[in-house]
Parts: C-alpha cells; sequence; structure tokens
C-alpha cells in the first residue's frame, strides 16, 4: 500500500508532465501491479473501486482522469491508518528513530551558552528536554515584555534617554523555525 501511495504521488506530480500515451501506460502500469486480477502485488480493496477506476483510466479522451486513483488512495491510506500507524507507533523500531532524533538534535542544535552548557552536563534525555522547553519559554517571556513595551506609547514621564528601540529583523524574534520537510533549523548564532 506504501508503494502505490508513492506511485500515485509520483503519478499525479507528472501527470501533467507527461504526453497521453506515456500517461495512460503509467496510469495503466498502476493498476495491473495493484488492482487488476493478474496483479504482482494486489490490493483488495472491492470490485466496486476497481469498477471505479476502470472507466476513469481508459477515458475516451486517450487521457487518464485524475481522480482516477482517488478513492483507492484514500481508502489505502485510511487502512494504513487505522490497522498499522497505532501499532508501528508502540514499536521499538519508531522508539529508536524517535531516540535517535532527540540525540541528533542534542548534539546538532546550537542553545544560547548558559543553556547549551547546561543541557551539555546532564545524560538525560529529558533534562535536556527541560533545558529546551525552559529557553524557549523565558525567550517567549522577553518577546512579549519588549512587545508590551513597544505597544506602550512614549511620553515624556514615561520615557528615558536609555529606553531605545532596537530594530529588529523579523526572523529576530525567533529562536528557530521549521521548514517544510519538518527539519529545525536555529536562526541565530553564539
Amino acid at each position: 500500500m506504501i508503494q502505490f501511495l508513492l506511485g500515485c504521488d509520483s503519478f499525479y506530480a507528472n501527470l501533467d508532465l507527461m504526453e497521453d500515451s506515456e500517461a495512460l501506460g503509467d496510469a495503466m502500469a498502476l493498476y495491473e501491479k495493484y488492482f487488476s486480477m493478474q496483479a504482482t502485488n494486489m490490493i483488495d480493496l472491492g470490485a466496486a473501486i476497481r469498477a471505479e477506476m476502470e472507466p476513469l483510466i481508459c477515458e475516451e479522451s486517450g487521457r487518464p482522469n485524475r481522480k482516477a486513483f482517488r478513492t483507492a488512495r484514500t481508502a489505502c491510506f485510511y487502512r494504513l491508518h487505522d490497522k498499522y500507524l497505532s501499532d508501528f507507533l508502540k514499536t521499538s523500531y519508531y522508539q529508536n528513530y524517535l531516540g535517535e532524533l532527540q540525540s541528533f538534535i542534542d548534539f546538532t542544535v546550537e542553545l544560547p551558552r548558559k543553556v547549551r552548557n547546561r543541557a551539555a552536563s546532564s545524560s538525560d534525555v529529558a533534562s535536556s528536554t527541560d533545558s529546551l522547553t525552559h529557553a524557549f519559554s523565558r525567550h517567549i517571556e522577553v518577546l512579549e515584555k519588549k512587545m508590551n513595551d513597544k505597544d506602550e506609547p512614549r511620553t515624556p514621564t514615561n520615557w528615558s534617554p536609555s529606553q531605545r528601540s532596537t530594530p529588529r529583523t523579523p526572523r529576530s524574534s525567533q529562536l528557530a523555525e521549521i521548514d517544510e520537510m519538518g527539519r529545525y533549523h536555529a536562526l541565530y548564532d553564539d
């Protein structure tokens, strides 16, 4: 099912770039591999879904319909989610992956010196997670204070020469960001 979902994603991503015959060939390859009666890796979703798929693949225009695999794709997704995901999340493989990911973050993400020294002195993952949480909480408090100071109107009674506004870029108010691929990127230097 995962191979079919990946194949579907690839098919849909390239569908607009393919000629009619090439698109039909790719759609037929997916159908024959996973859904036909002679399929090598049969995914049994029932005759109704197969019957819905066939006319959408072989339309009169000679080009497969963009909705040809939509129902099968959705059914595979929900079957994987309902039947396998909760069991997978309990496996030692997934737990080991989370541990490796935590170690990777601990050893590659540069924290501010004060927090980094405290996190480095402890080998306990929970301790370093608490340090990260504390660092982020402290950073949010500082940002809120700056925003509150910024919102107050400056009048001669509450303004002093030592209070200067420092120009900030939009990114300077964040410690890090998560990109569209789910990767963590620090936005500051030591």
